[in-house]
Order: structure tokens, then C-alpha cells, then sequence
């Protein structure tokens, strides 16, 4: 129910964009941008796929919330497994200027695949490195 809500808040967020629904789906999501309150609505390091129910000729994309100070994405593809992976360092103690990152996944064959994310603390000092992990299934149509 939680992910029907999440491509719904996108969905709308297209609309206000001043393009249409068929258009949102396909959209070049490198230039996607929220306003103010829609950020600050977004749960940090939560991931939201683009398009919600992909098909075999859409690029797929990621949206994540981030502070700023991450590293890159590192995506590894092995079966229908997909790693994503993302540094971040606390010993920095930057302050968070919450912003959105996009990553360009591709297109995928019609298939289900588990989006794997691990957020990991490079800090040194801490026992547990990683921060969150969480699993994400996506169906791909044909």
C-alpha cells in the first residue's frame, strides 16, 4: 500500500510539472525537480523507481533522497539481483542540505528483479557500518 502512495505522490508530482500522465511514465528523470515541501516530505536514503510499473523499453531510474555529501551509487547486476550501494562518512558532521540524486538503472528484460540498497558508514569508529538495507522487488512487463 505504502508503494501504491509513493508512485501516486510521483505521478501527481509529474502533473504539476505541466506534463501529462503517458508522458510522466517515460519522462527523462535526470531533470525531475520537487519543490521545497516535497522534498522535505521524502524520507532520507528512500528509494522511489521511475516509472512505477516499468516495461521492458522504459529506462528505469532511481530517486533518492540524500544529504549531499554521499558518495556515487555503486550498482552491481548479478541474475536478477541489483545492488545498489552508497557510502557515507558521519565522522564528516557536514550538515545535511537534503537534495535529490538520480540514478539511471536502464532498461531491464521483462522479469522479476530484487533492488538490493545498503547504506554504509564508513566511519571508523562505529562497530555496525551499515547504516540501512533494504529490498525493493521489481516487475518488469513486457
Amino acid at each position: 500500500m505504502n508503494r501504491i502512495v509513493k508512485c501516486i505522490f510521483v505521478l501527481i508530482v509529474c502533473l504539476l510539472m505541466g506534463s501529462g500522465l503517458a508522458s510522466c511514465e517515460k519522462q527523462d528523470v535526470e531533470h525531475l525537480e520537487l519543490n521545497e515541501l516535497e522534498l522535505n516530505d521524502l524520507e532520507l536514503y528512500e528509494l522511489y523507481v521511475i516509472p512505477c510499473y516499468p516495461d521492458s523499453d522504459d529506462q528505469i531510474s532511481v530517486i533518492e533522497k540524500i544529504c549531499g555529501t554521499e558518495s556515487e551509487v555503486i550498482l552491481s547486476f548479478q541474475g536478477n539481483q541489483i545492488g545498489y550501494k552508497r557510502f557515507v562518512n558521519s565522522l564528516m558532521m557536514a550538515p545535511c542540505s537534503p537534495q535529490l540524486d538520480t540514478t539511471i538503472i536502464g532498461q531491464l528484460n521483462a522479469g522479476s528483479y530484487q533492488l538490493v540498497q545498503t547504506i554504509i558508514d564508513k566511519n571508523h569508529l562505529i562497530t555496525d557500518s551499515i547504516i540501512l538495507q533494504d529490498t525493493i522487488t521489481l516487475l518488469v512487463s513486457d
